[in-house]
């Protein structure tokens, strides 16, 4: 029975440097994994960093694609106001042309007299003939900064421009 003590002794020992090692390869893992976990984290860091300074470089040099495309439909929207604001001008000025000269010499001739005062009597007429002046004064004085607003002023001027002209036709 002596021999068969010592066996359990060293079944215990046995047994509690399995459990040593089991427990000593666990904390490596553990250790192991919390210093991927780390590289992986300083790799992105280092990425993420590497990409920041690339796209401050593409908006210094203006060629970020965001930064370009805004630029190009400020531009669109500028030559769009521009066009409403011509088109407005145009018509305003054929309207005060055609005021100042009685419509001589134009194929309006014959029925101006009936047009200025159908347009003389009618305030709507008047008054949208005001804004039209108005918005034209403030288009060429404070033209608008931005894209949106460039674009917002466009459609107003565009709507008067088609208003006065369906008015001048209406009561031709």
């Amino acid at each position: 029975m002596g021999s068969r003590g010592s066996i359990g002794c060293f079944g215990v020992v046995g047994l509690m440097i399995v459990v040593s090692m089991i427990i000593s390869l666990i904390v490596f893992l553990v250790g192991l994994a919390i210093v991927v976990a780390g590289l992986g984290a300083a790799g992105w860091l280092i990425y993420s960093a590497v990409a920041d300074l690339q796209r401050r470089n593409r908006l210094a040099a203006g060629t970020e694609p965001l930064q370009v495309t805004g630029a190009r439909a400020h531009a669109i929207a500028a030559r769009s106001h521009d066009a409403a604001r011509d088109a407005l001008s145009s018509t305003l000025s054929a309207w005060q042309h055609l005021s100042v000269t009685r419509a001589i010499g134009t194929p309006l001739q014959d029925s101006y007299d009936r047009l200025e005062q159908r347009t003389v009597l009618d305030l709507g007429f008047q008054d949208l003939v005001l804004q039209a002046e108005s918005a034209h004064t403030r288009a060429v004085l404070e033209p608008p900064t931005t894209a949106a607003d460039l674009a917002r002023a466009t459609i107003e001027l565009d709507q008067l421009t088609a208003d006065l002209r369906e008015a001048l036709f209406r009561r031709r």
